[in-house]
């Protein structure tokens, strides 16, 4: 009888876990976790930059919207997404977007949001200076829808970097006489989409450009506009977005 008790004393005890078992299962899951992060970044990354380029969508349509409006003219970019000084007052910046020329049509601070865009601003994008821009006459900006030749390679909007993305047109290049340089504006070039960008076009697709290490490196100011410049396919393909009426 005692032998029985024993017995029973014994199948009724719980076996614990060893000290090297556990050690395993701990290691085991921080492999699991190590590999599971970078997907799940990734994917997170992925839906972002999906998300983004819907609204760049949404905002190329609303801008041609705006355009046959007011017969064919082109609102200048500084005025298309914001239409009062800038600010970086969440309540002002507010005001802004909802006095741009965009607004009666959208109705939605959202669109105007990229959600991999960490800057405290309400405006994560930026307008061609080639539509409808007066930084330089002497290239000839589209003025009308009218204007548009090739709009499947002719760039609206970017995903933009800087303070104020849509204060200004975005032209981060220049020309002199057939070389073209990057410019000044290179600050509202952005990388926030695995090292590139999303960008619209006049026929309402939208495309993302992954930058060259050249590129990336004039982004992070490891090398200087000049040295970017030299022989850099990004530089001519960014030209071929921004080149107006002349060509």
């Amino acid at each position: 009888m005692f032998e029985q008790q024993e017995t029973a004393g014994r199948k009724g005890r719980r076996r614990g876990f060893t000290l090297v078992e556990l050690l395993v299962v701990i290691a085991v899951l921080g492999l699991l976790m190590g590999i599971l992060l970078p997907v799940l970044s990734k994917a997170r990354e992925q839906g972002n930059r999906v998300h983004c380029m819907s609204n760049l969508k949404q905002l190329t349509i609303v801008w041609k919207m705006y355009a046959a409006d007011n017969k064919g003219q082109l609102c200048p970019p500084e005025m298309v997404l914001i239409g009062i000084p800038d600010s970086n007052d969440d309540s002002t910046q507010e005001r802004q977007i909802e006095s741009g020329a965009l607004w009666l049509y959208t109705q939605d601070l959202k669109v105007y949001k990229c959600r991999s865009d960490r800057e405290d601003r309400l405006c994560s994008y930026a307008t061609s200076c080639a539509m409808g821009g007066e930084c330089d006459e002497s290239l000839r900006y589209f003025k009308t829808l009218d204007d548009l030749w090739r709009p499947g390679d002719k760039m609206v909007f970017i995903d933009a970097g800087g303070q104020g993305p849509a204060e200004t047109g975005f032209c981060p290049i220049h020309f002199v006489g057939k070389t073209v340089k990057w410019g000044g504006a290179c600050d509202l070039m952005t990388a926030r989409h695995s090292r590139g960008c999303n960008l619209s076009f006049a026929d309402n697709h939208c495309e993302y450009w992954k930058w060259n290490q050249k590129t990336l490196k004039l982004l992070s100011g490891e090398i200087s506009q000049q040295q970017a410049s030299q022989d850099n396919p990004d530089l001519h393909r960014m030209a071929g977005l921004l080149k107006g009426r002349i060509f």
